[in-house]
C-alpha cells in the first residue's frame, strides 16, 4: 500500500515505466505505461530518467498569457500616465482593441503580449516546458505543481 506517483491515489501500487521514467502507479494509472511488476516499496521512486536533458527548443515551447493580463496592463499603463489612445498608438493597434484587452475580453497574441511586456516592463507571457510553468513572473496566478499524470493528460493520454 502506498501513494500513486501519478495521481496521488492510495492503494496497491505497480512499478510502471511511463515516458522513460519508472514510477509507482495505482491500477488505474498503470495502464498509461508498461507494467514492470508490483511495487514492493510503496511510494519509493525506483529509477527516473530526465525527459528534458537538453533545453527545449523555442519552437517546442508552449507559451501562454498569464491570468489577469488585462488588469496588469491597465494598472501599468495608468502608472505611466498614458491614455488608452496614446498607448494604443504606441502599440500600433486600435484603441477599441486595447479596451477589450484591458477588460480581459480579448487575449492578446504572444507577439502583442511581448510588445506590451517591453513597453510596460511587465511579464505577461509564461513558458511551459513540460514540467511546470516558470515561476517568478509579475502578476502570474498561483498554480499548484503539475503531476506526471497532468502532463500525460496534456499529451493526450487519458487517465
Amino acid at each position: 500500500m502506498g501513494t500513486c506517483d501519478l495521481c496521488g491515489a492510495e492503494g496497491e501500487l505497480f512499478l510502471v515505466e511511463v515516458e522513460g521514467s519508472r514510477v509507482s502507479a495505482c491500477k488505474n494509472c498503470a495502464r498509461l505505461g508498461r507494467v514492470i511488476g508490483r511495487s514492493s516499496q510503496g511510494n519509493a521512486r525506483v529509477q527516473t530518467t530526465s525527459l528534458y536533458r537538453d533545453p527545449v527548443p523555442e519552437a517546442e515551447q508552449q507559451k501562454y498569457i498569464v491570468a489577469g493580463y488585462g488588469d496588469i496592463i491597465h494598472s501599468e499603463r495608468e502608472k505611466r500616465g498614458l491614455s488608452q489612445r496614446d498607448f494604443a498608438m504606441k502599440l500600433t493597434i486600435k484603441e477599441s482593441l486595447l479596451q477589450k484587452i484591458e477588460a480581459n475580453g480579448f487575449e492578446p497574441s504572444i507577439e502583442l503580449a511581448q510588445k506590451l511586456e517591453k513597453l510596460l516592463g511587465i511579464k505577461l507571457v509564461q513558458v511551459f516546458l513540460g514540467d511546470t510553468p516558470q515561476k517568478g513572473s509579475k502578476g502570474a496566478s498561483p498554480r499548484s505543481a503539475l503531476t506526471i499524470g497532468d502532463i500525460l493528460q496534456l499529451k493526450g493520454k487519458k487517465l
